[in-house]
């Protein structure tokens, strides 16, 4: 009786490394908006919502040649450095107006609308303008301390000594104390401290 040829056996396929497997895929870009730039030094640095602090770029790692001012959207991919996380393969997206200008014409337009309502009030002119200033700054100092660690743009701190210049140094001190802002920035305070003595010195020659 002839035997039937045995079948041959199914070769099971190898078992892939898994390392082969799950190869690693390629990053998709950060996105953030550059918050200042350096023309002389040629560095500066973005802030994204993927990253708790601000990441520091060089105009070498830009792609292409257009300009480079505060408030550019960007894309970007991040290494590691000695010093913290860099910004590397930086996109230039559509610029918009600089935190300064931004945020310093939202200000004027604060301070000249309170200011407006109690002249209209019947509140003298100069301590209607002094009420809106220090309003506007200790607003300005809530909103900035609750958007710190978001990607959201931050209020430049010159235009909080700006506004502390102008008259609304006692809402700036207000907003240290109640939000706990800047009040371990040494530089921040030594500016802001220096205001003060300035004003204290003007009114004492009065």
């Amino acid at each position: 009786m002839a035997l039937c040829p045995s079948k041959p056996q199914q070769q099971l396929p190898h078992e892939c490394d898994r390392g082969d497997r799950n190869r690693q895929q390629e990053n998709p870009l950060v996105k953030g908006v550059v918050v200042n730039y350096d023309n002389v030094r040629r560095y500066g640095f973005i802030r994204s919502a993927d990253f708790a602090e601000d990441v520091f770029f060089h105009a070498n790692d830009v792609e292409g040649r257009e300009e480079i001012r505060a408030g550019r959207l960007v894309s970007f991919d991040t290494k590691e450095t000695p010093k913290g996380k860099a910004a590397i393969n930086v996109l230039l997206g559509k610029q918009q107006a600089s935190p300064a200008s931004r945020f310093g014409w939202r200000a004027a337009g604060g301070v000249a609308a309170i200011s407006a309502i109690l002249i209209a009030g019947g509140l003298h002119w100069l301590a209607a303008y002094l009420v809106g200033v220090n309003a506007v700054t200790l607003l300005l100092y809530g909103y900035d301390k609750s958007i710190a660690g978001t990607g959201s743009l931050r209020v430049p701190e010159n235009i909080l000594h700006s506004l502390a210049l102008c008259g609304g140094s006692v809402g700036a001190l207000l907003g240290q104390k109640i939000f706990r802002h800047k009040t371990r920035k040494t530089w921040f305070q030594l500016v802001y401290w220096v205001i003060v003595a300035v004003q204290v010195a003007l009114l004492l020659r009065l």
